[in-house]
């Protein structure tokens, strides 16, 4: 299916993080709650995650033509947060900027996502879900020990250090990626650049079962709308079922719950059919828009029906987070002196990779935010190629003498 297929289902538990604020008391007689009520910073941190998510995955829709997009912000964030406390000055405001977090101290920030982990992985039983982080550094680079033991106890990060110009440490990165995701994603990295350092890597996977499923008799192939007038033939899911939903002359939308219904798939289109998902996603799809709408949802039993779909999705995630404002953590000016204060660094690339399959019994997720970090130029300076070159008395600032050369050995 095209972009504007997969995109009306737009898969809020991306954010499984805010499962706070995707719920609704009248969905379900077995709604279940939190095992306690988030802490002051976590609320913070949750608010926070909202508002990146849905920045990013507009900038996301804007950069993309034709394609389906699925991506999970909370990976994304943590991945970031972790390469958070290797930054400093400008950098990390820079980049708590992006995240959306500038007005919350590091230790509040790190303290909110290892409570916040702890949480979600225990909130359901029943919901399949794994968070994982690690750091794997080029063996002989020296990284501070304060910011591999801030990453062990916040993140619960494995921190390991290999060989980097050996072929084997990207199959055991990639191993340790798909171990993470119960094999749903197979690699992130295809190979290791000379002057990479190292790699901070989060990885989240996600399997549950809807709490009323589908049966897989009543499914029919139906007609899917597309934007340009044209339909296609999907596989619908059918089924009449307890739905919270909420239609305005924005909205129309769902909320199809797992499990014990604390996590929720929160489906999302447009209110007027003749407005495209992406004039929707860039004008309407907010967290502040959403969150009213979730507090107008009202439970009924009627007839549902859900496409059956898999979706796989790549993206470098460069340009966008620059244009976010972490323009900085990518070129010379980045500080991350918390990593090594010795040594120029810089981000060279944000990779994310996720995949999701639904069907009548559930859905399965995984997605892996990969963080590369290399040496800069700065760190060494070889003239090795034609220069200009002053004799200056530094304080007056007079050039004595002016020169360029060309070639040495003449």
């Amino acid at each position: 299916m095209k972009k504007e297929a997969l995109a009306l289902f737009i898969i809020v538990f991306c954010l499984a993080g805010c499962s706070s604020l995707f719920s609704d008391e009248k969905q379900a007689d077995k709604k279940k709650e939190l095992p306690r009520e988030l802490t002051t910073h976590e609320k913070q941190i949750v608010s926070s995650g909202n508002a990146f998510s849905f920045n990013i995955f507009r900038k996301v829709v804007a950069d993309e033509t034709d394609k389906n997009i699925f991506i999970s912000p909370l990976s994304i964030s943590m991945a970031l947060g972790m390469t958070l406390n290797g930054a400093a000055g400008s950098t990390r405001a820079g980049m708590k900027e992006t995240l959306d977090m500038s007005e919350m101290e590091l230790q509040e920030i790190n303290q909110s996502y290892q409570t916040l982990i702890s949480l979600l992985l225990g909130a359901d039983p029943k919901v399949k879900m794994r968070i994982g982080n690690s750091l794997w550094g080029r063996k002989g680079f020296d990284i501070s020990q304060s910011f591999k033991d801030t990453l062990k106890t916040y993140f619960g990060a494995r921190v390991d250090s290999l060989d980097f110009s050996n072929p084997s440490s990207v199959d055991t990165i990639n191993g340790w990626v798909e171990e993470q995701t119960n094999g749903r994603i197979e690699q992130i990295i295809e190979e290791i650049p000379p002057n990479m350092v190292l790699y901070l890597i989060n990885a989240i996977y996600f399997k549950a079962d809807w709490l009323y499923q589908f049966d897989s008799e009543d499914t029919q192939p139906e007609d899917f709308h597309l934007e340009d007038g044209s339909t296609v033939q999907v596989d619908m899911m059918n089924k009449k079922i307890p739905v919270a939903t909420y239609t305005s002359e924005k909205v129309a939308m769902a909320d199809l719950a797992y499990s014990d219904s604390l996590f929720t798939m929160t489906i999302l289109m447009s209110g007027d059919s003749e407005t495209s998902i992406e004039d929707f996603v860039q004008e309407s799809l907010t967290a502040s828009n959403v969150t009213s709408w979730i507090g107008q949802l009202k439970s009924r039993h009627i007839m549902t029906g859900v496409p059956k779909f898999e979706s796989d999705y790549k993206k470098k995630l460069n340009d966008i987070l620059i244009a976010m404002g972490m323009d900085e953590a990518f070129d010379g000016r980045a500080d991350f002196s918390k990593i090594n204060p010795h040594a120029a660094l810089r981000i060279s690339e944000v990779m994310h990779k996720a995949n999701i399959i639904v069907n009548e019994e559930g859905s399965e997720a995984a997605a892996v935010t990969s963080v590369g970090i290399v040496e800069t130029a700065s760190s060494s300076f070889i003239v090795n190629r034609p220069f200009v070159y002053l004799i200056r008395e530094r304080t007056s600032g007079t050039i004595l003498f002016m020169g360029m050369m060309k070639d040495p050995s003449q």
